[in-house]
């Protein structure tokens, strides 16, 4: 069995996966945040403990080996034990130096203006920070007492750090732990934490990589044309491609297949702008049934109201800290059906930005993880949207089966990582676009982008 763990903005989800792929218990532990933008990280250690009693419960099994992911980009500049999440813009400064040394942009989430920011405005935690650690690196650490950063992906490095630009940033490089490839044996589980996991000591502890890394992973995204659509509070969508790209709106690295580039843009606000909506709405917190029933009721278009899901700033394609969310087109007619479902429809319509920009002709086939994946309503939304069939994977939890994936190559169950996502990953359903409604979305998709310039020409 492999303890795979996912750690989530909200929650943290963890599986005992077998060798067959079989998921032979889940469980789910809250975890909270502080302002939105800060976690102690002793909650996560705390979860992950008792993740690991309840499956051994539940199954009467023990875990082999373990494999932890976890959202980025998030910061822990320990020995602090408050975590700056991926949420946390607040390095817009930093952003601009970082991009001007690097040569292209580095949006003010990510680990290099973050700890610039520290240095620059909190010098006392500069000083005292012993290591920067991403999200997953802590929870490595805390499991083996291994100082590491797992690298996933070649290419992937301009995204994080190298001795060059932390030399040009006069930033200390011994508080930036070494690299390791993912699928890399870290060390073995420490005493003290098998003991509060109910695990024996000594088991491997294995490299895991970003969530967005297991959901390409655990869909089965491995071949050219097939782009995975991770979604849930922010959304990630990653093509498999042949062909490498310049463009700098985009980014580009290796595939986890080894021989094909992964495409990708960001979404930074999708699922936490479905929330904010039906907070809005009056809709209770789980009333998902409820809210996408209301969406349904309008029709598509909703009549006339624009949404622009810009609540955190936006990342890909446009990566502008400062973007604002807004509606357009409410009139005095406009019903709270109309209202719910523009939202929804501004995510789709933010997909379709992302591929736009990646080339709609490269796409074939979307396949989406994540919670929302389980909503056949958003997933016929994003097909009349884009145009673009997409799949649902048969699967409980396809980010956790890409982490069993991972592990069970590295243990030497499979001989590659294709074989075992040939071997492991299956589809579900399809959702084919309606051609009736090409046109209303073609159009609403040329509002979209008008309000974005109206708003951004109103904070110039």
């Amino acid at each position: 069995m492999i303890l795979a763990a996912d750690f989530g903005t909200s929650a943290l989800k963890a599986a005992l996966i077998d060798r067959d792929g079989r998921i032979a218990a889940l469980t789910r532990v809250p975890l909270e945040t502080k302002g939105g933008i800060f976690a102690d990280v002793r909650t996560w250690t705390d979860a992950m403990c008792r993740a690991s009693v309840t499956l051994r419960k539940q199954t009467g099994e023990m875990a082999q080996a373990i494999i932890v992911d976890a959202n980025g980009p998030t910061l822990v500049p320990w020995p602090s034990l408050t975590a700056r999440l991926w949420t946390d813009r607040r390095a817009v400064d930093e952003s601009r130096r970082v991009s001007e040394l690097a040569g292209q942009f580095i949006d003010a989430s990510f680990i290099l203006p973050k700890a610039l920011y520290i240095r620059d405005r909190e010098p006392e935690l500069y000083n005292n920070t012993v290591s920067f650690f991403g999200a997953q690196d802590f929870i490595n650490y805390a499991l083996t007492m291994e100082t590491v950063s797992v690298m996933p992906l070649d290419g992937l490095e301009k995204w994080y750090w190298n001795d060059t630009i932390l030399e040009k940033l006069d930033l200390d490089a011994s508080k930036f732990p070494p690299f390791v490839k993912m699928g890399t044996k870290i060390g073995a589980l420490g005493c003290i934490p098998a003991a509060n996991m109910g695990l024996l000591p000594e088991i491997p502890v294995i490299a895991g990589c970003p969530d967005f890394v297991t959901s390409i992973i655990g869909s089965g995204t491995m071949e050219s044309g097939i782009l995975c659509d991770r979604t849930g509070t922010s959304e990630g969508l990653n093509l498999c491609t042949g062909s490498p790209s310049a463009d700098s709106r985009l980014m580009c690295f290796r595939h986890p297949n080894g021989k094909d580039y992964n495409l990708s843009g960001m979404i930074s606000s999708s699922g936490s702008a479905i929330a904010k909506a039906m907070e809005l709405l009056g809709f209770e917190a789980d009333d998902f049934e409820g809210f996408y029933n209301l969406c349904a009721q309008a029709a598509p278009g909703s009549g006339g109201v624009v949404f622009n899901p810009y609540l955190s700033g936006e990342r890909a394609p446009i990566w502008d800290s400062g973007a604002e969310a807004a509606f357009t087109g409410i009139n005095s007619t406009t019903s709270r059906a109309e209202l719910a479902r523009s939202v929804c429809e501004g995510v789709a319509l933010a997909v379709r930005d992302v591929l736009w920009t990646i080339g709609m002709d490269k796409v074939r086939e979307i396949r989406v993880t994540g919670a929302p994946a389980g909503v056949d309503f958003l997933n016929q939304l994003k097909a009349d949207v884009t145009g673009i069939r997409v799949v649902t994977i048969d699967s409980p939890e396809p980010e956790l089966l890409g982490l069993g994936c991972i592990a069970l190559t590295a243990l030497g169950e499979y001989e590659s990582l294709g074989a075992c996502t040939s071997a492991l990953v299956r589809t579900a359903r399809v959702f084919e676009p309606d051609p009736d409604l090409r046109q209303t979305y073609d159009a609403l998709y040329q509002r979209y982008k008008a309000l974005y310039r109206a708003t951004s020409a109103t904070r110039a």
